[in-house]
């Protein structure tokens, strides 16, 4: 079972039966999350349309989220004082991570940051972060 819940941008909410997967959270209404759950946030990288630092206050109980960043994402100082490092996964483009049993693969953005590849018991999930297909007019083709 896997729900799939529609944030605004490039943000959604994917529900598994043993985990909440918040991706690039800055808007739109986060449903009622199930405390029972383990919560993943995961930012594809720090433009402000892709992440907002309230997401450090998400979820505090029962268990701790677990925050997964870029490794330019700045993290407040406050969020540093109030959570073990233990739940921030720095990660950088084209490499793999295990958290809680997950494989999180993280690849190249098209345009900033990463995109993920989570692989769970309810299947795997791919989130392209920010995806781009620039074209200015006036520019040279190369560029474009």
């Amino acid at each position: 079972m896997m729900q799939i819940t529609y944030l605004s941008h490039s943000g959604f909410l994917a529900e598994t039966e043993t985990a909440l997967y918040l991706f690039d959270y800055y808007k739109g209404e986060v449903p009622k999350l199930d405390p029972e759950k383990q919560l993943f946030v995961l930012v594809s990288h720090g433009h402000y349309d892709h992440y907002k630092k309230e997401i450090f206050q998400l979820g505090k109980s029962p268990k701790i989220p677990y925050y997964v960043l870029p490794e330019e994402v700045e993290i407040p100082e406050e969020a540093k004082n109030n959570l073990d490092e233990a739940h921030f996964l720095r990660v950088i483009p084209g490499k793999e991570y295990c958290l809680e049993g997950r494989k999180i693969r993280t690849l190249r953005s098209t345009d900033e940051g990463v995109a993920y590849v989570i692989q769970e018991q309810a299947g795997t999930i791919y989130h392209a972060g920010d995806l781009n297909w620039w074209h200015w007019e006036g520019e040279e083709e190369p560029f474009n």
